[in-house]
C-alpha cells in the first residue's frame, strides 16, 4: 500500500506527455504487472495455437555488398595539417622508405611511392600518436586494402632491438559523400597483412577509434575469424558503421579474443548477414579479456540482424552495457535454414546491463533457440562480479515456437535455466529485471523457468505496438519514487533512448515502460 500511495501521488515528469491523448496508466507496486485488454483478447486468439501472428515488420532489407563508386584516397592529417596522401592501407610494390626514422616526420614521399599506412611487414611507421586518417568514399578491395593495426618500427635499429611504437590516439575516419561511406570490401582470401584473419585486424594500439567505414564481404571471401579482428589493444572506438555479409565467409562479423583491456566501444554499428555453422560463428563474438578483469564492452545505437546459425551478439567480457540498440530476429533467409539462435548470450556472465533496446524474435528455425537474453548458460568462467539489470527494453515475438514446438522465451539464466524470483537463485548475483515490455508472448506453464518476466512488467498487443516499438497505451512508473524505494536505482530519464534502426541519438523523455517513449 505505501508503494502504491507513493506512486499514485507523485506526478510523473516532463518531457514528451502534452501530446499524449491521456496519461499513462500508472503501475502501483514493484510485483505488478499491466496487460492491456487488447493483449489479453490477442493472446486468446493466437495461444496456445500459434495462429494468427503478423507478419514480422522488418526494418530493412538485404542490400549489395558495396555501391560506391571513387578512387581511393586516405590523407593524412597531423595537427590539422595534410601531410599526405595515400592510395591504398598497407604497401603496394614500389613502396620505397627512407628507413632511417624519418618516415613518421614525413611520411608524403613514401605515401607518393606506393607505401599504405597500416602494413604488418617490412613496413616502418608512417603515423604519429594523434594523427587522423580520412578515408574517401571508394570500394577498397584487394590485399593491399585491408589494413593491420599495430605497432611498427622507426628504422633498422628499432627493428633489431625490438623496439616498436604502438598507434596511439590515432583515428580512422570514413568521409561521408552523397550520403555513402567507404567501403573495405573482401572479394577474395584475407592477405597475409591480416594474418590471413579478417579484412581489418586490430594488433596493440591504445584509444584508436575507427569511424564511419563499412566492412563488407563479397561473394568470393575467404576469412579465418572475422570481418573486423580484435586481437590486442585498449580503449578501442568503432562508430557508425556496418560489418555485412560475412556469412559467405562462414566467419563472424566482429571478433574479439583475449589479449585487449579498457574498453570495446561499438557505437552506431549495424551488424548483419555474418555467421556459419563452424566455432559457431556470429555477427559478433567478443572473447573474455586474460589480462583486465574489468573489461567492457558498450554498445549503444546500434541495430544487429541477420545472424546466420550463431547469434547477433555473444559477449564473454567481464562488464556488458547494451543501451538504446536493436536486437532484430528473424526467419531463415537466402540458401540457410535457421537464423540466429540468441539475440544477446552472455554465456559466462559478468556485470550485465541492459535498458531501453528492443529484442525481436521469430521461428528462426529447427535447430535455432528461442530466448532473446540469455546469462551464464556456459558456468562461470572466473571470479568475475556478477550482476543483472534489464530495464526498460521491449520484447517482441512474430511466433510462439521457434521451431514448430519449443516456445520463444524472453530471457534464460543459467543452464538449466533458474528463476531470479526463486530460491535457486544465488544470493551473491544482484538482479534487477524491471519496467520491461512484452508483446505476442504466450502464457506458460507454470513455474517454468524462462516465463519470468520481473517486476513492473508490461503486455501489448500488435495492435498497439507502432513500427517504431511505441505503445499506444503508456503505462508508468515513477522513476523518483522507484530511486526512493530500490537501491541505487538509476532514473531513466535523460538516459540514452531507443531510436528506430540507427536514427538519431536520442534520450528518454518519459518513463512509460517499454524501450520507447
Amino acid at each position: 500500500m505505501r508503494i502504491a500511495g507513493l506512486l499514485a501521488s507523485t506526478a510523473i515528469a516532463a518531457g514528451g506527455h502534452a501530446a499524449w491523448a491521456k496519461p499513462p496508466i500508472l503501475l502501483g507496486g514493484l510485483n505488478m504487472s499491466y496487460t492491456t485488454q487488447a493483449a489479453a483478447a490477442e493472446l486468446q486468439q493466437i495461444c496456445p495455437s500459434g495462429v494468427g501472428y503478423p507478419a514480422q515488420v522488418l526494418a530493412g532489407q538485404e542490400r549489395p555488398a558495396s555501391a560506391v563508386s571513387g578512387q581511393p584516397r586516405i590523407e593524412q592529417y597531423r595537427q590539422n595539417v595534410l601531410i599526405a596522401t595515400y592510395t591504398s592501407f598497407s604497401d603496394q610494390p614500389g613502396c620505397v622508405m627512407a628507413g632511417d626514422g624519418t618516415d613518421n616526420i614525413n611520411p608524403g614521399p613514401p605515401a607518393a611511392s606506393g607505401c599504405g599506412p597500416f602494413t604488418r611487414d617490412h613496413s616502418y611507421r608512417l603515423w604519429q600518436p594523434g594523427d587522423t586518417f580520412l578515408v574517401y568514399p571508394a570500394v577498397y578491395s584487394g590485399p593491399y586494402n585491408q589494413p593491420w593495426i599495430g605497432p611498427e618500427y622507426d628504422d633498422s635499429s628499432d627493428y633489431s632491438a625490438g623496439i616498436s611504437h604502438t598507434p596511439d590516439n590515432v583515428s580512422l575516419v570514413g568521409v561521408v559523400q552523397n550520403n555513402t561511406r567507404p567501403v573495405i570490401l573482401l572479394d577474395g582470401p584475407a592477405s597475409d597483412n591480416t594474418l590471413g584473419q579478417a579484412p581489418v585486424y586490430f594488433d596493440r594500439s591504445n584509444n584508436f577509434t575507427m569511424d564511419g567505414i563499412n566492412v563488407m564481404a563479397g561473394p568470393h571471401a575467404a576469412a579465418g575469424k572475422a570481418g573486423v579482428y580484435e586481437d590486442g589493444g585498449s580503449n578501442l572506438t568503432l562508430a557508425d558503421m556496418r560489418i555485412a555479409f560475412f556469412a559467405r565467409a562462414g566467419v563472424n562479423g566482429l571478433f574479439g579474443a583475449g589479449n585487449y583491456s579498457g574498453f570495446l566501444s561499438l557505437h552506431g554499428l549495424e551488424l548483419d548477414h555474418n555467421g556459419g555453422p563452424y566455432g559457431p560463428a556470429h555477427n559478433a563474438y567478443i572473447g573474455a579479456s586474460a589480462v583486465d578483469p574489468n573489461f567492457s564492452v558498450i554498445m549503444h545505437h546500434s541495430w544487429s540482424h541477420h545472424a546466420y546459425y550463431g547469434h547477433l551478439f555473444k559477449s564473454r567480457a567481464q562488464v556488458n552495457t547494451f543501451t538504446a540498440n536493436y536486437f532484430e530476429g528473424g526467419l531463415p533467409f537466402g540458401r540457410y535454414t535457421q537464423a540466429e539462435a540468441y539475440l544477446l548470450d552472455v554465456p559466462n556472465g559478468g556485470m550485465l546491463t541492459a535498458r531501453n533496446n528492443v529484442f525481436v524474435k521469430n521461428a528462426s528455425g529447427a535447430d535455432a533457440n528461442g530466448m532473446s537474453v540469455t546469462f551464464l548458460m556456459e558456468g562461470y568462467s572466473d571470479a568475475r562480479t556478477q550482476s543483472i539489470d534489464i530495464e526498460n527494453n521491449t520484447f517482441i515475438t512474430y511466433a510462439e515456437t521457434f521451431d514448430g514446438s519449443h516456445p520463444n522465451y524472453p530471457f534464460s539464466f543459467f543452464y538449466p535455466s533458474v528463476r531470479p524470483d526463486s530460491p535457486a537463485w544465488p544470493s551473491t548475483i544482484p538482479v534487477r529485471v524491471i519496467k520491461n515490455a512484452f508483446v505476442g508472448y504466450c502464457p506458460a506453464v507454470a513455474g517454468s523457468p524462462q516465463a519470468y518476466v520481473g517486476d513492473l512488467s508490461l503486455t501489448e498487443s500488435f495492435a498497439e505496438t507502432a513500427k517504431d516499438f511505441s505503445f499506444s497505451t503508456k503505462v508508468a512508473a515513477d522513476d523518483a519514487v522507484l530511486a526512493a524505494l530500490l537501491p541505487s536505482y538509476q532514473p531513466e530519464l535523460g538516459t540514452l533512448a531507443y531510436q528506430q534502426q540507427l536514427q538519431g541519438r536520442t534520450i528518454r523523455k518519459a518513463m512509460t515502460l517499454g524501450a520507447k517513449d
